[in-house]
């Protein structure tokens, strides 16, 4: 009798070990569209929240570094002097720089694989296209830069911004 047990038993073990990896293979197989859509959509969610802080930086720096950029002019420095003497608005730059360059590349593709097939791209090709005007995104390219050139550059960024609000807010 106990040998028919411990069969029983064992043939049990068995059988729920098949029903756990029925379970498992299930679940890859059949459901591994929708964990795979849903881990994609939240990853082009975190990137246009990424992209508007981006843009917000850009936003608020560009006025600093254009300052900076009329300094320079007027003291006929270089910027290595300024580098040198001013670390501090160096730094700014350097921030500012990496997330031009960033935003830049990112605009530069509207089937960028992170961007929503939801989001209306075509509202950013005018950010787009006031970004490149700006490339390489140097002091000295904003040098040439007058004021009102900055101004429309920074109302194109919170027209993004508020496009990218909008947005979020209607998927989320």
């Amino acid at each position: 009798m106990n040998n028919i047990l411990d069969i029983v038993a064992k043939l049990s073990q068995i059988l729920i070990g098949f029903v756990g990896l029925a379970i498992a293979f299930y679940t890859l197989v059949i459901n591994k569209d929708l964990v795979f859509r849903n881990s994609l959509r939240n990853k082009q969610i975190e990137e246009l929240c990424h992209l508007r802080q981006i843009m917000f930086d850009v936003w608020f720096a560009v006025f600093y570094v254009k300052e900076n950029a009329d300094n320079i002019r007027s003291l006929s420095g270089a910027v290595v002097d300024f580098q040198r003497e001013q670390p501090d608005s160096w730094a700014r730059y350097q921030t500012f720089h990496k997330n031009c360059m960033e935003l830049f590349y990112k605009l530069q593709f509207p089937d960028y694989y992170l961007f929503p097939k939801w989001l209306n791209y075509k509202e950013l090709h005018a950010l787009h296209e006031i970004t490149q005007q700006f490339a390489p995104f140097t002091i000295l390219s904003l040098i040439n830069k007058t004021g009102g050139e900055v101004k429309l550059w920074q109302d194109e960024l919170l027209k993004g911004i508020d496009l990218l609000d909008k947005s979020l807010k209607a998927k989320s």
